[in-house]
């Protein structure tokens, strides 16, 4: 997504699912909404025109979110981190999205260990210090997206 993609909307804006090449993303202030479930569901109804409480939503093997009533194309996924909830909407492709609070006290080497590629470990160990936390959460979130759009988890 570039900023001259970004469209921005009213909350009470009824919504057309998104085209084949477009993405819709939500970001939402933790304080705004009394919880995650409230947030999906009010972002679902304004492209499905049924009210939040009518949606039908179950949940695969690692908690990925479908829409089972009403019937619709949209593809969507929901991350949280800290004070912010993100979701993303697709008009049928597989999305995943990812969020993540970046602290400043967490070994990201040790974490950059256990899940990333030989490649990947290696440019971050080659990245300069100050800009090695940035890094690994660039990868981190990249990966983490990737994983959750077919309903994984890592």
């Amino acid at each position: 997504m570039t900023a001259s993609s970004v469209k921005k909307s009213s909350a009470s804006d009824a919504l057309l699912v998104p085209g084949a090449t477009q993405l819709h993303l939500w970001l939402c202030h933790r304080d705004a909404v009394p919880d995650s479930d409230h947030f999906l569901r009010s972002v679902l109804s304004r492209y499905t025109a049924i009210a939040a409480r009518r949606l039908e939503i179950t949940r695969g093997k690692h908690g990925k979110p479908e829409l089972l009533f009403p019937a619709s194309p949209l593809a969507f996924n929901l991350s949280d981190s800290a004070e912010y909830l993100a979701m993303v909407i697709s008009g049928g492709a597989a999305v995943g999205v990812d969020l993540e609070y970046c602290d400043p006290g967490r070994d990201v080497l040790k974490l950059a260990r256990r899940f990333f590629s030989t490649a990947e470990l290696a440019d971050l160990e080659a990245c300069p210090a100050a800009r090695r936390a940035g890094r690994f959460y660039d990868y981190w979130t990249l990966k983490e997206s990737h994983i959750k759009s077919f309903g994984g988890s890592l």
